[in-house]
């Protein structure tokens, strides 16, 4: 007796037809979205691609592209630039994020930036600056985070290459909110800087109801290459006719000139660490790691004698842990440089409000009944619904027209949709978030 695979076969047609619609989608999507900015920035930039690739899981990517702004020669070319969240249907259907909820994960990436740093593009920077050209002073600074290109170049580098990342993770349960970010500029420096929060939710930041969250953890990293700090030190010293142990000294002394413009005077612990990073090079990495959650306002609590404690403050240098990390701060003065770099025109000093010791904020979410009939009021809102002889269903109420409710519910690290009609719901509970003030 023959078997017949008739049924099977169909069933994998159908199978892979369907995986070709939903890519097919999301990469016509993705096109429309890129050809769409292309054409908005077309009056100021030149911007072109090789093509999109797209995944399943809610992931797409652009390759090759190149930018090039219209006053330029040359163009940043960037290998490729990635995207993915938790949410595949955010690529199919689309979503304003600004107003609809984020999605819980997000993460970004440019992989093989490469801008050239040959004479022409100096030409162009310098033009679009106005035609001022940095001096060799302002050069060697020590700022390695705004390097002139005309040192790069006697530096040896014929073009600057990078790779940078950024991407948040909600715990939902946990209501924290875990992003970071960072880049590598390939043979300089690498930065990294990372923060969880505590107390919020990807529907509070949907809302902008966000009351100023709590900071669990900071941390952030600077990794200079030594063959790199080398060759920059050497430079600059014989730039300005001294010795290399001197032209260190100058800028240690330069960095502790402008701290005491900002407010702050290092002990002698940290500048010995600061001594040592400029000599040895390497990573220096700083974490705040509070014993509770701190809010913004908490700063103020903060005293040279606290302050290290209250923050949990530590510091590492090339792995090195420093152990002495006394400063002094004046927090009037601090205030009005961050004033100053707002663009806030500070008051007269006779005036300058007092800051109040802030409260921190408890944050409580419950469900409550409410009628059925009342279901359209709280589109966009958590709910939890328990449809007659099925199972309960609690997610975000998406919409209501056409007679039912469609909810969005996570499930196996997606999302999916669920109908349910009107009249065959049995009961309905909203999410009600309350924040209290406390001491």
């Amino acid at each position: 007796m023959r078997r017949t695979y008739r049924t099977p076969i169909i069933i994998l047609l159908l199978l892979v037809g369907a995986f070709l619609l939903v890519k097919g989608v999301m990469y016509l999507r993705v096109k429309s979205l890129v050809d769409d900015f292309v054409a908005e920035a077309s009056e100021a930039v030149d911007i072109t691609y090789d093509g999109i690739s797209t995944e399943i899981t809610g992931g797409a990517a652009v390759e090759g592209i190149r930018i090039r702004p219209l006053q330029l020669q040359q163009a940043v070319q960037i290998d490729r630039a990635y995207f993915s969240s938790d949410d595949p249907f955010a690529l199919i259907l689309g979503s304003d994020w600004k107003q609809d909820r984020p999605p819980e994960q997000m993460r970004f990436k440019l992989i093989g930036v490469r801008v050239a740093l040959d004479d022409k593009v100096l030409e162009a920077l310098r033009a679009q600056a106005g035609d001022v050209e940095t001096s060799s002073a302002d050069a060697c600074n020590g700022d390695f985070n705004n390097l002139d290109p005309k040192l790069l170049s006697e530096l040896g580098f014929d073009e600057l290459r990078m790779d940078a990342y950024m991407e948040y993770a909600f715990d939902v349960p946990a209501e924290t909110l875990a992003a970071s970010m960072g880049f590598d500029l390939h043979n300089i420096q690498t930065v990294s800087m990372s923060v969880d929060l505590d107390g919020v939710l990807p529907e509070d930041l949907a809302g902008q109801q966000v009351t100023p969250p709590g900071m669990a953890r900071a941390e952030m990293s600077v990794d200079v290459k030594r063959a790199f700090g080398d060759r920059y030190m050497k430079l600059c010293a014989e730039r300005a006719n001294i010795t290399v142990d001197e032209y260190r000294a100058q800028l240690l002394q330069r960095m502790n000139d402008d701290l005491k413009e900002s407010g702050i005077t290092l002990g002698a612990g940290l500048q010995k660490a600061m001594a040592e990073v400029y000599r040895d090079w390497g990573e220096l990495r700083i974490t705040l790691r509070p014993e509770e959650p701190l809010g913004p306002m908490h700063l103020f609590r903060l005293s040279p004698q606290n302050a290290v404690d209250l923050l949990g403050l530590s510091l590492r240098v090339n792995e090195s842990l420093v152990t002495d990390l006394s400063f002094d701060f004046d927090m009037q003065a601090l205030m009005q440089r961050a004033q100053s770099q707002l663009g806030v025109a500070p008051a007269p000093e006779s005036n300058l409000p007092r800051p109040e010791i802030p409260k921190r904020v408890r944050i409580t979410r419950t469900y409550k009944n409410v009628a059925v009939d009342s279901l359209a009021k709280h589109v966009n809102g958590v709910v939890k619904i328990k449809p007659v002889g099925q199972p309960l269903r609690t997610g975000y109420l998406v919409s209501v027209e056409g007679g039912e409710a469609q909810i969005r519910q996570r499930a196996h690290g997606g999302t999916f949709t669920s109908h349910v009609p009107i009249n065959e719901i049995e009961s309905l509970e909203v999410q009600i978030t309350e924040r209290e003030l406390i001491d």
